[in-house]
This record gives structure tokens, C-alpha cells and sequence, in this order.
């Protein structure tokens, strides 16, 4: 634990800068006011059932995250990542990714027009399709862009074992398990968590609710592998010979506003702990402790959340 307090340390005394941190975080303070204010994500971007507009609104959004904070580097430190090739072309890459991961909704009308499952089988095949079809796509993207790019580097943005110690972070799950428990307590946490409420759906293919929300679970858990590959390891990792250690704020920036749809709170702390994250693995390029972290405040907020609606 001592080694990555030291490499979070080491990261913010080469990268901070007054004018360039505080700009960030009134520019992200703003946008996240605007989105909650507003309900941006939920009832404007979500409320549109066109895919295509879905789509681009998706597209505005993360780009504005990303490129909003590529314009703060050039205002506050004269600094021009517009014209790096490499770089706007990786992260236009990542922003395709996300708009597509937001905008397929597959339904169970869609299902059933190709299919002769009843309501209740497709409902929840079109469940599974949403939490898995999207993986094809980012593996598909993030290694064509490796294969491109970066065909000499020894892994794929950081997916390798190298330089992995996995007790720092189960450290880390440890200290947040009491701040999970209390949000479980808010609200308006069980009416978000877990995603699939298995005990609200009619049984499918002959399984039972808890089966199926294994299932569920299974997909759901594999895609911050996805997260994961893209946040901290295209676009940190695969950002390190085009930008350095300047790659880490406009990640997070962008990570923030992938949870605009959730609870303030949470995209709030994203944001500090895609700072933290995005700092060790800008340090050890691994991403596996992140992809840890992720999975494992999955569960527990999904268990949790079970446990307030069925104690």
C-alpha cells in the first residue's frame, strides 16, 4: 500500500498545475450540476427512442468531455494535443465505443420480431444483449486501434499480469466497503441497484429468478473489463508516448460523464477514484487492479441493494 500511495504522490507532484486543475474541476462541477439540474442523460438522451440521435447525442456528450479538457490544457499550459494525429484519433476511437455502448437498446419487441420467443423469454434475452453484444465491440475497436498504433507493445493496453499486486487493492475494497454500505442506505439506491431486480421478472427458458440473475450477473461483472480497456488502458496506456502523465484528466473527465445516468454520488466519486486509478495505472500500466476494484464494488453494491429490497 505504501508503494502506490507513493506512485499517487509521485504522479500528482509531476502533474499538478493550479490553473489547470482548478479549471478542470469547475468545468466537470458545472457539467455535472447542468446534468442532475437538468436530468441531461435520463429524461433528454434516454428519452429518444431513434437509436441514431441516441447515438450522436451520445457522441456530443463524450465528446465534450474529452475535448473540453484537451482546450483547458491549451488555454491554461499552451499546449496543442489538437493536432496530434494519434491521439484525437484514439480518442475519437474510445468516443464511438461509448456513443455505441449508450445508444444500442435491444428490446423485447425487437427480439420478438426475429424470433418466436414468447414476452418473457425475449424480455430477458434482450437483457443479456445489452450487457454482452457491446463487448464485441470494444475488443474489436481497442485492438484494432492497438494493432494500428501500437503493434509493438507487449500487451494490450495494459491487459498483463506484469507488476500486479493484488493486496493493495483488496486494501482499497476494504476501506470503501463502509461508505458502500451507507449509500446502500439512500433513497435512491435500491431503485438503481442491482440493474437486473430478478425478483420483478416472470421466469425465462424454465430458469429461476436467481438463476437468471446469475446469468445476468456473469455478463454484467465482464464489462468492466471493458471499462477497464478502454478508461485506463486505451486511453491512459495507450496515451503515455503521445501525452504522458497528461493523459490521466481528460480520462477522467470523460469517466465522470459515463456516469451521468447514476446517482450524483456515485459520479461524483468516479471521478476521484478514476483519478486514483488512472494515476497507478498510468505508473505500473496494469489494469487488472482497477478491473478488481470495479468488480468487486459491483458485487458488494449489488448484494447490498439486494439485501435492502429482500432483508
Amino acid at each position: 500500500m505504501k508503494q502506490f500511495l507513493s506512485y499517487l504522490n509521485d504522479f500528482i507532484r509531476n502533474d499538478f498545475r493550479w490553473k489547470t486543475y482548478l479549471a478542470v474541476c469547475l468545468f466537470l462541477t458545472g457539467a455535472i450540476t447542468l446534468n442532475y439540474y437538468f436530468n441531461f442523460e435520463n429524461e433528454l438522451i434516454c428519452g429518444f427512442n431513434n437509436k441514431l440521435i441516441r447515438f450522436f447525442l451520445y457522441l456530443l456528450l463524450y465528446s465534450s468531455a474529452y475535448y473540453g479538457t484537451l482546450s483547458i490544457y491549451y488555454f491554461t499550459e499552451k499546449i496543442n494535443y489538437f493536432s496530434n494525429k494519434e491521439i484525437m484519433l484514439k480518442s475519437f476511437g474510445a468516443i464511438l465505443l461509448l456513443s455505441f455502448d449508450g445508444a444500442l437498446v435491444a428490446t423485447r419487441e425487437f427480439i420478438q420480431t426475429f424470433s418466436e420467443l414468447n414476452a418473457a423469454d425475449a424480455k430477458y434475452v434482450a437483457k443479456l444483449i445489452n450487457q454482452s453484444i457491446p463487448t464485441l465491440f470494444y475488443l474489436g475497436g481497442i485492438y484494432f486501434l492497438k494493432t494500428k498504433y501500437d503493434s509493438t507493445a507487449k500487451n494490450t493496453y495494459g491487459l498483463t499480469a506484469h507488476r500486479f499486486h493484488w493486496k493493495p487493492y483488496f486494501t482499497m475494497l476494504l476501506i470503501v466497503i463502509p461508505l458502500i454500505t451507507w449509500a446502500s442506505f439512500q433513497g435512491n439506491f435500491i431503485d438503481y441497484y442491482p440493474f437486473f431486480k430478478y425478483w420483478t421478472y416472470r421466469s425465462a427458458f424454465g430458469l429461476s429468478q436467481k438463476t437468471m440473475f446469475g446469468i445476468y450477473e456473469f455478463f454484467y461483472l465482464f464489462n468492466f473489463v471493458n471499462v477497464e480497456l478502454l478508461f485506463r488502458g486505451l486511453l491512459i496506456i495507450g496515451m503515455i508516448k503521445c501525452m504522458g502523465h497528461k493523459a490521466v484528466l481528460p480520462m477522467i473527465v470523460t469517466y465522470a460523464f459515463l456516469h451521468f445516468g447514476k446517482p450524483t454520488a456515485e459520479t461524483i466519486s468516479s471521478a476521484l477514484g478514476g483519478y486514483v486509478l488512472g494515476a497507478i495505472a498510468y505508473r505500473t500500466e496494469n489494469i487488472f487492479g482497477g478491473l478488481l476494484i470495479h468488480i468487486g464494488i459491483a458485487l458488494l453494491t449489488d448484494m447490498l441493494a439486494i439485501w435492502q429490497a429482500h432483508p
